[in-house]
């Protein structure tokens, strides 16, 4: 049920196990059907911001800065977490924009 994979994706975020995360978040996506998948940056940014706000986590989307803007930033009780989300892209892309 989708209070279940919800409540998968906060305890995942709130543990800070990036495994447990990594297969929260492709536990999400993959509920989507191929049929409405988008191949797109913004289409998983609005997946991944929706996911958040269904799991009642604190996210703040396209957060402005002096340099640029951040995709995510999630706020929970033990960690703050500064998403690139990246489509098609490297890891070490995504990183080097959040330094």
């Amino acid at each position: 049920t989708a209070t279940y994979v919800t409540t998968q994706f906060y305890n995942a975020l709130a543990s800070g196990d990036i495994t447990h995360i990594i297969g929260a978040i492709k536990q999400l996506f993959a509920h989507v059907p191929y049929q409405l998948h988008m191949s797109t940056e913004k289409f998983y940014h609005a997946l991944f911001q929706m996911a958040c706000t269904a799991a009642n986590i604190k996210a703040q989307s396209e957060y402005s800065t002096s340099h640029g803007r951040i995709d995510l930033i999630l706020d929970l009780p033990k960690f703050l977490y500064v998403i690139e989300i990246k489509f098609n892209e490297s890891a070490e892309i995504a990183l080097k924009q959040i330094k």
